[in-house]
């Protein structure tokens, strides 16, 4: 409950449909790592991170050529 309380006092829960949750997770976590911030997110499902984590590394981890074609 103090967890909860802390966050609520700071203004940091949100709540909304999924999507619209995922997307603003994630532009909240590319503005805090861009800014030289730590930054972590959490998710409800695994489904959720994999695909957070997809597309986080598609925008910040460089992709090499091999075996004739891009690779991630």
């Amino acid at each position: 409950r103090r967890a909860i309380a802390w966050y609520r006092t700071r203004d940091r829960l949100r709540c909304g449909d999924q999507i619209t949750m995922a997307a603003e997770a994630l532009a909240a976590y590319q503005a805090d790592a861009a800014a030289g911030k730590d930054a972590l997110l959490l998710c409800d499902t695994t489904e959720m991170a994999e695909a957070l984590n997809r597309r986080i590394h598609q925008g910040t981890v460089p992709r090499k050529r091999g075996a004739g074609h891009w690779c991630p």
